[in-house]
């Protein structure tokens, strides 16, 4: 699941639209191809990130993390874009990977190596 999140968001457009400090915000949006609720064609999707890595935290307009428990797409190219290359541990939750060891969240490097 992390790594389709990863690969969706490779192709999304992004731009900064806010700065203050090390707080940022970036409008993220492209087109995904039709889904449940959407029908068959492709649809076009905006979406708001906030990132401040000196606290920490990240959260997006769409709330999959809040709802599902990942990271969506849409952060982790905000992440990529900011070339971070771990994933906050806060937001790898253990259930959701089996493959990390305790305190080993190097996550995004490992997927980005394997494209």
């Amino acid at each position: 699941m992390f790594a389709k999140e990863f690969v969706d968001g490779v192709g999304y457009k992004y731009k900064k639209v806010k700065s203050v400090s090390c707080d940022r915000r970036f409008e993220v949006w492209g087109v995904r191809s039709g889904s449940e609720g959407h029908g068959e064609e492709p649809y076009e999707f905006k979406q708001v990130v906030s990132f401040n890595n000196e606290q920490g935290y990240i959260e997006c307009s769409c709330m999959k993390f809040i709802e599902v428990g990942i990271l969506c797409s849409h952060c982790l190219q905000v992440l990529h874009a900011c070339c971070v290359d771990k994933v906050l541990h806060q937001y790898v939750l253990k259930w959701w990977c089996k493959e990390i060891k305790e305190g080993e969240f190097n996550v995004i490097e490992k997927y980005v190596k394997s494209l």
